[in-house]
């Protein structure tokens, strides 16, 4: 048999490949096992890879880690919760709450015995696409999906979901980084869907992407309000005029400090910035030379929350605004990325009062890298993921 030789270009660009992949590896050796990363981190990271849930926090890492205002306590309401995303809550007091990575929706019962913790949980629907914003609104449970909108009856009384589910907005886009979508029912009566971008920072190829949308409540006549919007996570209506603003997670890799995460005050045809500049005036470093029209054109943000705060602000439907009473108010914010002091404000404009909730610097590992996101539940209550419970 005779030995053919390989071709050169094919010898090159096989010791390329090598090459690469040896780099590649030596760097992740370093990073994860010669100090990299810290130990704290590594578990974390090995969970992220795996789409595992954090190590539930036990009573005294909460006591230690979380810090609240005076007159509120807090611990943890439900446990063995992976993947714990979004919830809203029902009339009766219960908590429906998404998870995406496990296709689940659950619906997590009220402390009726009184003894801080949940009475149990439903698993109301297996199997779905990667589930994650959800609402409720006259009857109606709206949930989004990776890919699409669907919508079903909800009993809050008997706690199930009635006759079957609707798709209402299809053929949404589900690639990229951002897949999770962002759901709420305005106060105008329109539905409102924020969607990520597909990627860190880039030019999207569709349009829908790294937007704020509205529907009608059937799906019908969709538009899109805003654009320049990396990843509207938190949507919400200030009670006191009744304008919209929406949180953004700003880009990552050009600095611990920098850019801020964004609340913006969200106008129909507003373009916000991204991807050629982030808050007021830092200008991208890949996108932004050669744009300044682009860049003379973004609405700045309303307020600037610190570096990969990754803030979320809900204000817990009518629950907040004039003349409620001020146990019922909440303002929901979560970290997520990077945990550090910042500070969501709601102002009643008749009563001239504030409702304000600090969230204080969590100090430690254990908790610095859960997603946030708080249901008010009863007065004085808030329930917020991985489902603690801040009580008056």
């Amino acid at each position: 048999m005779m030995n053919r030789a390989w071709p050169r270009w094919l010898k090159i660009f096989l010791g390329a490949a090598v090459g690469l992949a040896v780099i590649a590896v030596g760097y992740f050796i370093w990073l994860v096992f010669l100090g990299g990363i810290a130990i704290s981190d590594r578990a974390m990271l090995w969970k992220m890879l795996r789409e595992e849930g954090g190590e539930t926090p036990s009573a005294e890492q909460v006591a230690r880690q979380l810090r609240v205002p005076d007159g509120f306590r807090i611990g943890v309401w439900a446990a063995d919760l992976p993947s714990a995303r979004l919830m809203a809550a029902t009339a009766t007091g219960d908590v429906l709450l998404t998870q995406p990575r496990g296709g689940r929706l659950l619906l997590l019962r009220a402390d009726r015995d009184g003894d801080g913790r949940s009475d149990g949980r439903v698993v109301l629907r297996e199997g779905l696409d990667r589930p994650n914003g959800i609402d409720l609104h006259e009857g109606w449970l709206y949930l989004a999906e990776a890919s699409r909108v669907v919508r079903v009856r909800f009993d809050a009384t008997a706690g199930r979901l009635e006759g079957e589910w609707q798709p209402i907005i299809t053929g949404l886009t589900a690639d990229g980084n951002h897949w999770r979508k962002s759901l709420r029912v305005g106060s105008d009566g329109k539905l409102y869907l924020g969607q990520g971008s597909t990627c860190n920072v880039c030019v999207e190829p569709d349009p829908r992407r790294a937007t704020v949308m509205r529907f009608n409540l059937d799906g019908s006549a969709g538009e899109i309000i805003a654009t320049g919007t990396r990843n509207p996570y938190g949507l919400d209506w200030a009670p006191w005029d009744g304008v919209m603003y929406a949180t953004e997670n700003g880009r990552d890799l050009i600095g611990d400090d920098i850019p801020p995460d964004e609340l913006n005050r969200i106008e129909p045809g507003r373009f916000y910035g991204w991807p050629y500049v982030h808050g007021r005036a830092i200008v991208d470093p890949e996108f932004g030379p050669g744009n300044a029209a682009r860049i003379a054109a973004a609405t700045p943000p309303a307020h600037e929350f610190r570096a990969h705060n990754a803030p979320w602000l809900r204000r817990g439907g009518a629950r907040l605004g004039c003349g409620r009473p001020h146990s019922r108010a909440t303002v929901r914010a979560g970290v997520s990325r990077r945990v550090r002091a910042d500070r969501a404000a709601c102002r009643c404009a008749r009563s001239r009062r504030w409702f304000d909730l600090r969230l204080r610097r969590l100090r430690g590992s254990d908790l610095s890298h859960h997603s946030l996101d708080a249901a008010t539940v009863a007065p004085g209550d808030m329930t917020r993921g991985p489902l603690q419970r801040l009580a008056a």
